[in-house]
């Protein structure tokens, strides 16, 4: 919704309200009421203060979201991954789009959830499950042959390569091409004594930890993103490396190309994010704690100091960088500024919910 209306949290607070008032504007949203809840849903400081109610807000804003969504001319699809970690507000909102005649709408919804995990709202006609089950031997031979292309590994490395992999997609995909990388490595380099064989590696964190090692200075601007956490911008790296961006961008691209990172939108200006969140959590943990904590700090401030209003828009996410750079009075005062505006939004079970309880 931000990016269909033209805001950004780097744009000063002045420009992002121009932007939300020509939304207005074009989608004849006069209501003082409503232009408020759309302000407050978009993490910008409305112009004037109004003291609406708690669940008026709520009610309000799925509404926004839902008309947004539900009132294009394009087909749309929703794609909710790793639905059991979402938040509370979230799975609200889901609930809420479901169970008010979505199914006369042109839209598809796919939620991936595991096992355990039951959603908040009843089965309805137009809604399926499928269960995913790991590949049996046959499929995963197919996927070993499509991601290894021409190149022809031996049948003992597939057994092997199935067999640590567990039949797990993304495992076999990625201790495949590991595997490739290694047979070409062993045609082109000198053999030692005791390297005679190409050894598969043991386990997805061997696999991903080899081929970041493999890319250079590339390996520690994949660290630093996975301490950024979530999406990030060629801008935010090339600051933090203190690179200019045709160099940022030339190394995350590299990355990309090792299917290390991936675009998460679809301009030129668009944020990375990991291909796995496993991907991420090999490059953090592979950084020494001191390291880790020096990055969370100079992380909390410089958003602090460049990106304008982003205390007020995303306080827990400053929160947690100077929780985990060691800088805990100022993450106590941006908690405190979380809790705060999960309360304006009605938000009351959010402060309750994992990843606030841990700090």
């Amino acid at each position: 919704m931000s990016e269909h209306i033209g805001i950004s949290a780097d744009y000063a607070i002045d420009l992002n309200r121009e932007k939300i008032e020509e939304y207005c504007n074009n989608n004849k949203i006069t209501d003082d009421e409503i232009k408020y809840c759309l302000y407050t849903l978009l993490h910008v400081g409305p112009s004037k203060e109004m003291k609406v109610e708690f669940e008026e807000i709520r009610k309000i804003q799925i509404e926004l979201i839902s008309k947004f969504l539900f009132f294009s001319e394009n087909k749309i699809v929703i794609i909710a991954e790793d639905l059991h970690w979402a938040d509370p507000s979230t799975r609200e909102f889901f609930g809420n789009i479901l169970q008010n005649n979505v199914e006369n709408f042109g839209v598809l919804i796919l939620f991936t959830f595991r096992d355990g995990f039951y959603p908040d709202w009843p089965t309805e006609h137009f809604m399926s499950n499928v269960k995913l089950n790991r590949l049996d031997i046959d499929e995963a031979v197919k996927l070993i042959s499509l991601v290894s292309g021409e190149k022809n590994i031996p049948a003992d490395l597939v057994d092997e390569i199935i067999s640590k992999a567990d039949r797990i997609p993304l495992f076999i995909e990625e201790v495949c091409r590991e595997t490739c990388e290694r047979l070409d490595r062993s045609e082109t380099e000198p053999r030692t004594m005791d390297g005679d064989e190409v050894r598969v590696p043991s386990s997805l964190s061997d696999s991903l930890m080899a081929r970041l090692d493999r890319l250079d200075k590339a390996k520690y601007i994949a660290q630093v993103a996975a301490t950024i956490g979530g999406s990030f911008s060629n801008e935010m790296i090339a600051k933090l490396m203190r690179l200019d961006q045709w160099e940022s961008r030339k190394l995350l691209d590299q990355l990309v190309e090792s299917n290390v990172l991936c675009h998460a939108g679809l301009t030129d200006t668009a944020s990375y994010i990991f291909r796995h969140a496993l991907f991420q959590d090999v490059a953090y943990s592979s950084l020494l704690r001191r390291e880790r904590e020096r990055l969370h700090s100079r992380i909390a401030r410089m958003l602090i100091r460049t990106v304008p209003g982003v205390a007020e828009r995303e306080p827990e996410f400053i929160a947690l960088h100077c929780a985990k750079g060691g800088l805990i009075e100022e993450a106590v005062d941006h908690w405190q500024t979380a809790a705060e505006r999960s309360r304006q939004q009605s938000a009351n079970s959010e402060p309750l919910f994992p990843k606030w309880r841990r700090f």
